[in-house]
């Protein structure tokens, strides 16, 4: 069996646990759920791409005016690599999510007005979509 298959199982695994539970009440957890179903449904597998785009469906949307919310997307789309070099990674560095992710992030931060108004990351994300290549003038900013 291939390292994809065992990833492939607790993938569902945790989507299953995601459709089933409702313990995921409060804003920062309807947050952080939307996030997982946003990640499993940009996944290459079929099955967990279909799992995550129902949970997305019957999803309750976060705030897209809340702060928390933009800075997450924020986040999640530019990781928090700051331009120095992979010798010297902080452990805590987080990578910017794969181009799947990206697309369907920068679909959500189109519906933000408090998304647009983010300077610089506005203009990181928008050369990054055009481009693909982080700006490294504005990450000093």
């Amino acid at each position: 069996m291939s390292s994809s298959f065992f990833l492939f199982l607790p993938k569902l695994a945790i989507l299953r646990f995601l459709t089933l539970s409702e313990i995921f009440s409060t804003e920062s957890h309807v947050l952080r759920r939307f996030i997982i179903a946003l990640i499993a449904y940009a996944d290459p597998h079929s099955e967990v791409s279909s799992m995550g785009e129902d949970i997305m469906k019957r999803l309750k949307q976060p705030d897209w005016e809340s702060i928390e919310t933009v800075n997450t997307l924020y986040h999640l789309y530019q990781g928090s690599f700051n331009g120095t070099t992979i010798v010297g990674l902080n452990p805590n560095t987080i990578h910017q999510g794969s181009a799947a992710v990206r697309a369907k992030i920068l679909h959500y931060l189109c519906k933000s007005s408090l998304a647009t108004n983010q300077f610089p990351k506005q203009i990181q994300v928008i050369f990054d979509a055009l481009y693909g290549k982080p700006i490294p003038f504005l990450s000093v900013i």
